[in-house]
């Protein structure tokens, strides 16, 4: 026995596969819109003079000179190219970026020319799903 949504028409069976269908593609579409991103950015060194943030074309200047370690955090609500430009006068310099408190980058200089200038430049794009 068949159901119809009137007399003649298409069986009911096709009607629910194709609403259901179209219902798993907007699920599916949606999904990776709502997705966000903790993304922390880490420098470590001595001395440094410039530490330079960038998610998608936005750019942030974190106060400089320090010494030590120093880390900023920001929210994204989408996937964008991730950047690190860091500069030190010190012997050593480490600069890492993690997403979702996971590292996922990082770069070191150490200085083997001696001039005591330290550079580290990153960048990462996170993967799509």
């Amino acid at each position: 026995m068949r159901y119809y949504l009137y007399p003649k028409s298409i069986p009911m069976k096709k009607i629910a596969f194709v609403a259901l269908i179209g219902l798993f593609s907007v699920v599916a579409c949606n999904k990776g819109e709502n997705t966000t991103y903790k993304i922390k950015y880490s420098v470590s060194g001595t001395a440094v003079t410039e530490f330079k943030i960038t998610a998608g074309i936005t750019e942030y200047f974190i106060t400089t000179p320090f010494d030590g370690t120093m880390d900023t955090t920001i929210i994204l609500q989408s996937v964008s190219p991730l950047r690190l430009d860091a500069k030190g006068d010190g012997p050593s310099l480490i600069g890492t970026i993690f997403v979702n408190d996971m590292p996922v980058l990082s770069g070191y200089d150490s200085d083997t020319d001696g001039d005591n200038k330290t550079q580290v430049t990153t960048e990462y794009l996170i993967p799509q799903y």
